[in-house]
């Protein structure tokens, strides 16, 4: 596929400044230091350069089993959501050159992760949350589970609480607090299947698929309450937040920007129709990476030279391990 390099001056105009040809197709996305991580079919995991926009750069692929669906970066470590083989976790210690080091092979097919607090909580789609100890990461094990009644597909930890986005079963809320005895103690419907969720501040904002962005009142974590949407013309599939924008994987609709400054009231702040299929989205200080399946990856980009918001330079890896989790 060809992946399309854009400049993002502001979240309202797109300048496309390069390309690059990917084969296969790109499923997951993430990003820090200057480089993005992709899950690709057929299976692998590729790093990229995209510390100068105009010329990102593939500078290794490392086969997998299973194509990544998700990618979580947290200390010297990527967690990945590989479905069938479950919960993988690559060691960064040369982050140009990632090696597997651990594996816990969930019950479902997993697809999505989060890591938060020495844990790490993976969205097993049929097999609802699964909560791993992740402390030794080379020996993760499971602590907890909660089989949701739907199909898991995204999760986001929010303090003692798991929100996970349960597809036809729309936003579930799960207590976490003690992960042997974890427990649902909250939901709410979506109009469509819930595919992912990010939980900023006490509003819950939850990728609903055709039926765009739907917005919870969280503050009460045990009754979640639908309080504004956007339709985002495509199909929502992931989000990811940086200030008071929300940017949006709008699946045939490429990627969408959302002013949610109130949240409550989204507000279209631009969007860019990409030549493939948005997927999946990463951010890193200005610098965002579009997972756009069968056309490669898609980058924007505002700033030439940054101190990245996750602490790091470009490749300055020394500051990876303040993020170990």
């Amino acid at each position: 596929g060809l992946g399309d390099v854009y400049k993002r001056q502001d979240p309202t105009s797109l300048v496309e400044v390069g390309s690059l040809e990917l084969a296969g197709r790109t499923s997951a996305v993430a990003a820090a230091a200057g480089l993005s991580y992709v899950g690709k079919a057929p299976a692998g995991l590729r790093v990229m350069d995209v510390s100068v926009p105009e010329t990102p750069t593939e500078i290794n692929t490392l086969g997998t089993q299973e194509v990544p669906q998700d990618i979580e970066l947290s200390g010297w470590h990527a967690y990945t959501a590989e479905l069938y083989r479950g919960l993988v976790i690559y060691d960064l210690a040369t982050p140009t050159s990632p090696v597997q080091v651990g594996q816990l092979n969930t019950p479902g097919q997993a697809r999505a992760v989060d890591v938060a607090g020495g844990m790490a909580y993976v969205a097993d789609g049929i097999s609802g949350l699964r909560v791993v100890d992740i402390s030794n990461p080379a020996s993760p094990s499971e602590l907890g589970f909660v089989d949701t009644p739907g199909t898991a597909y995204g999760v986001d930890v929010a303090g003692s609480y798991a929100f996970v986005a349960d597809a036809e079963s729309g936003l579930r809320v799960i207590d976490v607090s003690v992960p042997a005895v974890s427990a649902e103690v909250g939901s709410a419907p979506t109009p469509d299947d819930a595919r992912e969720v990010i939980v900023i501040g006490d509003h819950a904002f939850v990728a609903a698929d055709s039926s765009g962005v739907r917005v919870f009142d969280v503050s009460v974590s045990t009754a979640p309450t639908e309080v504004g949407f956007f339709d985002t013309g495509g199909f929502a599939t992931d989000l990811v937040a940086a200030s008071d924008y929300l940017y949006v994987a709008d699946r045939f609709g490429g990627i969408a920007v959302l002013d949610i400054s109130n949240p409550t009231t989204p507000v279209d702040a631009g969007s860019f129709v990409t030549m493939g299929s948005g997927y999946e989205v990463a951010a890193s200080n200005g610098v965002l990476v579009l997972a756009d399946y069968d056309a490669g990856i898609v980058v924007f980009d505002d700033c030439r030279e940054v101190e990245f918001s996750d602490d790091f330079e470009v490749f300055d890896t020394a500051a990876w391990s303040n993020t170990q989790p």
